[in-house]
């Protein structure tokens, strides 16, 4: 049940990329555009359009790259976890889940360039990359943490049997 709950997610984690960047350049604005007029709007009621918009021009791209960031780290976490249920070796899981968001960042970007108003950068690839290392990192260091605490308690059951 494990497998197939960690699957969907994972499934579920790739579609959603794949509908982001399947947007038209001008639907994924608007998106980007909207979540930050929304959210400035909730620390300062009473801003101005035009400072609005100047705000939106500053931090667009910031929110826009950070998005790609996210999204990829919760993908590295969630193939890593499905990854590790096929693997005993947590080195080759973790590289075999890199080697996967490197290779998904790629096509992400070449699915990108089908898109209308939309381009494909490599900036973006090493942004993705580095949101996955990261989120791999995280729970890869947390499972070798939590076995070394279980190889930890079982030697010391050891020495007291």
């Amino acid at each position: 049940m494990k497998k197939i709950v960690k699957s969907i997610l994972l499934t579920i984690c790739l579609v959603s990329i794949f509908l982001f960047s399947h947007q038209p350049a001008t639907v994924s604005t608007k998106t980007s555009t909207g979540t930050i007029k929304t959210v400035v709007s909730v620390f300062y009621r009473n801003i101005s359009n035009s400072e609005l918009e100047e705000i939106v021009s500053i931090y667009e791209t910031f929110i826009r790259k950070t998005a790609h960031l996210i999204i990829y780290l919760i993908l590295g976490i969630l193939t890593y976890i499905f990854v590790i249920e096929f693997m005993d070796n947590y080195k080759k899981a973790y590289l075999f889940s890199l080697l996967f968001c490197l290779l998904y960042a790629i096509s992400d970007e070449l699915h990108q360039y089908f898109i209308p108003g939309r381009s494909n950068e490599i900036r973006d690839v090493l942004i993705d990359c580095l949101g996955s290392t990261i989120g791999i990192s995280i729970i890869y260091t947390i499972q070798k943490l939590k076995s070394r605490g279980e190889r930890h308690e079982r030697k010391n059951k050891q020495k007291f049997i």
